[in-house]
């Protein structure tokens, strides 16, 4: 190395030589000097403490050649440290500002549904794009605090059940209509009315609206309810476009391909293909925004019907992001010099939800928890490349996880004592076999995950086989008939992480989100109490005594906690969000998001 390092130097030096004795010579010729005139340097010498420029033309004459290399040298060491000094004082007083302009394009896996507030909470490409074009009441900022948005101020009554709201002024839809408190009455009366089949409809079930103004009301409900503001985040749709549709053909309406709200983007144009599925989808600037207006004009939005394609568009930089990657993928966009991968926190757990009306052997305790031993999940997250995201419960994010036991001998004496026998390495009872189906997404991660617990439950005698499921379908197809033995999922907490909607018996029907469909009283109970209760401190006791219910009784086998993969084209800036609860949360502070910008010197740094 060190005679590499010399050779390099060495070639250096000698190339510096030769340019600065051709320098040497071009200025001779310029000021007419004459190299030769050894009367004329010794005359310049003389009387002179300090060499005149022509004297150190000539200074070479009088050195060594180990002189002359330690002067060249030193003379490039000068040089760069001029050039390192003139760059840093350039970085410092100089700043990228922002500026209005460029175009956005990012890829999404999935379809559009319903670009409608009110009906699309179970469709992440949905959400995705009505998080620009709706404004509600409240939002959750980028450090997950909650903020007023279309609200300018509220009070509470001493009994904390009515809540007052303000408006802010000069709020107008993008079509130019003055927004109202018509249109937050009519937004309740979507969602409380059950012909509009609104996924929100249990939550503000029992909420009476009561018009004060055209800027104010209120918000009565049955009981005290400390979350309740942080549940009116949802968007406001315009009461003049869809007061007069009938409740039973909103779903048919094009104001959800092309809706109208409030929000920082408004639709500006769509494309489909020969088959009529949308290709694109773009939004453009807002510019009559109440609030700060984005930097970026236009938001495209791709769309791709598997990841594969997809991918290869942001490695060609046709699209800007994706809204959804793989593990797997995501260590491939590491290797991308012009892509930054976000891997951002997220409230998410990957688990086994069992549905024992499906398979009645899971409706004994025993086999579940022997379903749990038999997988090795220290093994498993290094199978998939998921080491430090290990999940042991729901709430891992804010309690202290017991872990999870692996031991295949105590889950066969629990397979024994439930009378299933290993016959020559199949598991029978009565004569049947022990076949399991496990249903997940057409994913690279959950097949991963699915291979590797079939493989261990097959070291006992159990059969099992894997169905995957696109993403666009898994909703309807499997999730809300209930249409599956053992679903491997994920499921994303609120900004309040309340586990309610996802544990509470109220929420088993179709409509509802408790996937493993176990009706426990203790867990209502605690659930109920718990979103009564204020204090941080007693409430995180009643979830500790949730979770330990919920692992005792092995109402799911939790897998993993994993983050929300990101990747992010360096050209675009301002992204900064550490935290989110829902993939459309990335869009958290889009306003200051940018592509185009200028150089702006500064005296003062």
């Amino acid at each position: 190395m060190k005679k590499l390092i010399f050779w390099i130097s060495q070639n250096i030096i000698k190339r510096l030589k030769i340019f600065f004795n051709k320098l040497k010579t071009f200025i001779f010729d310029i000021f007419k000097i004459k190299q030769d005139s050894d009367h004329q340097l010794i005359s310049d010498l003389s009387d002179k403490k300090i060499p005149s420029f022509r004297q150190i033309l000539h200074v070479g004459r009088f050195m060594k050649k180990k002189e002359k290399r330690v002067f060249f040298t030193f003379f490039v060491i000068g040089i760069l440290s001029l050039l390192f000094l003139f760059y840093r004082t350039f970085v410092a007083h100089t700043s990228n500002v922002p500026v209005k302009g460029g175009e956005y394009t990012e890829g999404l896996i999935g379809s559009i549904e319903y670009l409608n507030p009110v009906l699309n909470q179970n469709n992440d490409v949905d959400r995705d794009i009505s998080k620009l074009i709706f404004s509600g009441l409240f939002k959750i900022n980028i450090n997950g605090e909650l903020e007023n948005d279309l609200v300018r101020d509220y009070s509470i009554s001493d009994d904390k059940t009515v809540y007052t709201f303000n408006l802010k002024d000069d709020i107008y839809f993008h079509d130019g209509v003055s927004m109202n408190t018509d249109d937050v009455e009519f937004t309740f009366y979507a969602i409380q009315n059950p012909n509009f089949n609104s996924p929100l409809y249990k939550t503000f079930n029992g909420v009476v609206f009561e018009k004060i103004s055209d800027k104010s009301f209120n918000l009565i409900l049955e009981e005290p309810l400390p979350i309740f503001l942080k549940t009116l985040t949802f968007g406001i749709l315009p009461a003049h476009l869809w007061q007069d549709i009938a409740p039973e053909n909103v779903t048919l309406s094009e104001l959800n391909k092309k809706p109208i709200g409030t929000g920082p983007y408004a639709f500006y144009s769509i494309k489909k293909d020969s088959d009529g599925h949308i290709r694109q989808y773009t939004l453009s600037r807002f510019e009559n925004f109440y609030g700060e207006k984005p930097y970026i004009d236009k938001i495209s939005f791709k769309f791709y019907f598997d990841s594969e394609h997809a991918v290869e568009d942001l490695k060609s930089s046709k699209i800007l992001s994706m809204n959804y990657i793989s593990n797997e993928t995501a260590q491939k966009i590491k290797g991308l010099r012009h892509f930054d991968l976000r891997q951002v926190k997220m409230p998410r757990y990957s688990a086994l939800f069992f549905n024992p009306k499906k398979a009645d052997f899971l409706k004994e305790k025993k086999i579940r928890q022997a379903l749990s031993l038999l997988i090795n999940k220290d093994e498993m997250s290094k199978h998939v490349g998921l080491e430090n995201y290990i999940a042991y419960g729901p709430l891992d994010a804010i309690i202290t996880p017991s872990k999870d036991e692996y031991d295949v001998e105590r889950a066969k004496t629990l397979l024994d004592e439930s009378g299933w026998k290993n016959d020559e390495g199949i598991l029978k009872k009565a004569g049947d076999q022990m076949t399991i189906k496990i249903t997940t997404l057409d994913n690279a991660d959950y097949q991963k995950i699915a291979y590797f617990i079939k493989d261990e439950w097959a070291k006992v005698g159990i059969s099992v086989e894997i169905e995957t499921i696109d993403r666009q379908k898994i909703m309807k197809d499997i999730i809300q008939p209930r249409n599956y033995q053992i679903l491997l999922y994920s499921q994303v907490l609120s900004y309040d992480m309340d586990p309610y909607v996802f544990w509470h018996s109220s929420q088993i029907g179709s409509s509802g989100f408790n996937l493993s469909i176990f009706s426990d009283n203790d867990v209502d109970t605690i659930l109920e109490e718990a979103r009564k209760i204020e204090s941080d401190d007693e409430k995180k006791l009643k979830y500790e005594n949730f979770q330990k219910i919920i692992k005792d009784n092995v109402y799911a086998i939790f897998l993993f906690n994993t983050p929300y993969n990101y990747p992010l084209n360096k050209k675009v800036k301002g992204f900064s969000s550490e935290l989110i609860y829902s993939p459309s949360d990335r869009f958290w502070n889009i306003e200051d998001w940018y592509i185009k910008y200028k150089l702006v010197f500064s005296s003062k740094k």
